[in-house]
């Protein structure tokens, strides 16, 4: 089995950007001035080439709307098929389980998400100037599901299904789990601590809490094998 959590999320994308016309990568360039120190800046370069259509037309980014003004960018995902294949070179059957912040393609790239899904991190910082200090922030962008379901198909993997974590988390037991807190006891009287068990508790709620990390995406693929829907997928029990 392979395990990615928050690995795809880290992987290379490509930027692109809707200049009115055409869909174009977009490119950084160096400014360097007499008077100014020199600066990385992202513009608009070469247009896509024509097979890409296929591609943009299955995002949702052709035909083109209205409501994306000239400068609207986001990022494509080009490096998941070779990732992939990798990932099915290192085993000959056996699963995929995928863990990371995912989005479906018409909330990727909703109009109103204007400025992609790329970010920077630095001591638990966010920027959305990748280009800031170069080499001192992480880098980090979205999944795309149906991106990623299709270079997994591509690349002899079969897609299972996918759920946000804490629907993953409830179907696997959380729910009995946090119910068991309360019969708990981490002292030797039998007196409940209760500001450990409450300290559990809150650690707990935030892996399926939306605003926390329960909005993280379990997508589970397999190959080589026939395999049933993971329980993480089913119905959490009554």
């Amino acid at each position: 089995m392979v395990l990615a959590h928050e690995v795809l999320d880290a992987l290379a994308v490509e930027r692109i950007v809707w200049d009115g016309s055409l869909w174009r990568r977009q490119m950084v360039a160096l400014h360097e001035g007499p008077d100014a120190q020199p600066s990385l800046r992202l513009e608009p370069g070469e247009p896509l080439d024509p097979p890409a259509d296929a591609l943009l037309s299955a995002l949702g980014l052709l035909p083109s709307s209205p409501q994306r003004q000239p400068g609207w960018s986001t990022e494509l995902h080009p490096v998941l098929a070779p990732w992939l294949a990798a990932c099915g070179e290192a085993l000959s059957a056996g699963a995929l389980l995928v863990v990371d912040y995912a989005l479906e393609a018409w909330r990727y790239y909703a109009p109103q998400r204007s400025a992609g899904t790329l970010l920077a991190y630095r001591g638990q910082r966010a920027s959305g100037d990748p280009l800031l200090d170069p080499g001192e922030w992480d880098l980090t962008a979205h999944v795309c599901i149906e991106s990623l379901d299709a270079a997994a198909r591509a690349t002899g993997w079969m897609p299972l299904g996918h759920c946000r974590q804490g629907e993953a988390l409830l179907s696997l037991g959380l729910a009995q789990r946090l119910h068991g807190l309360q019969q708990e006891s981490s002292s030797a009287t039998g007196v409940p601590d209760l500001a450990a068990l409450l300290a559990r508790r809150e650690a707990l709620l935030r892996l399926v809490d939306p605003i926390a990390l329960g909005d993280f995406r379990w997508l589970a693929y397999a190959r080589g094998l026939q395999l049933g829907v993971p329980r993480f997928l089913q119905e959490p029990p009554g």
